[in-house]
């Protein structure tokens, strides 16, 4: 029976984080005994218990004793824990995975479209917003284009168990169509006045 890092994760082993899934059930005739040598941090059902916040990671050996007929044969498998992270590291990993590439297909320089706001985040953090021009761009994401096109700023509030921090976005909305259809009327109108 082939046991791979593969089959236990799919982080990488010496930044393990979430439980691991080690085979309990006979596979190919195989039955399959699992040990670790830190059973607290990685127990032998795979439950991972990572250290406190500012500790240091700890490494684990996790042992599989594979036998068929009678013949036993002991694999074992190194993984590393990783300590858990305090409110403010969540904060920067929530913040960061918030991008303009989350927030609109479009370029942020040349918005028509309404937004897609999230309200939370990674780590089921918080997040709530605020503009200011909300009536161009509403704390929902909705956007009413403007007479004339304007610049607007949208700030993500990032709230994990108290700790707050906070994100802003710039965009720019597009003049509406019809704004920009009556502008190019106005153009024409001055053209043909300016050649008489």
């Amino acid at each position: 029976y082939y046991l791979t890092y593969a089959n236990f994760t799919v982080e990488d082993n010496d930044k393990i984080t979430k439980n691991l899934k080690l085979p309990q059930t006979p596979a190919d005739g195989c039955l399959i005994e699992w040990t670790t040598d830190k059973p607290s941090v990685i127990s032998a059902s795979g439950s991972v218990t990572r250290p406190a916040v500012g500790a240091e990671p700890e490494t684990v050996t996790v042992s599989a004793k594979v036998s068929l007929n009678g013949v036993e044969k002991t694999k074992e498998f190194t993984f590393t824990v990783l300590p858990e992270l305090s409110a403010q590291q969540k904060l920067e990993e929530a913040m960061a995975a918030i991008t303009y590439d989350v927030l609109t297909a479009e370029q942020p320089t040349e918005l028509t479209q309404n937004l897609t706001l999230p309200s939370v985040g990674l780590y089921d953090i918080g997040i709530t917003w605020a503009s200011i021009h909300p009536e161009i761009i509403s704390e929902k994401g909705s956007v009413k284009r403007p007479d004339e096109t304007t610049d607007v700023k949208m700030t993500a509030t990032f709230n994990c168990g108290g700790v707050i921090e906070e994100k802003e976005f710039d965009f720019t909305v597009i003049l509406s169509c019809l704004s920009m259809a009556k502008k190019d009327a106005d153009a024409v109108v001055i053209e043909n006045a300016s050649a008489l």
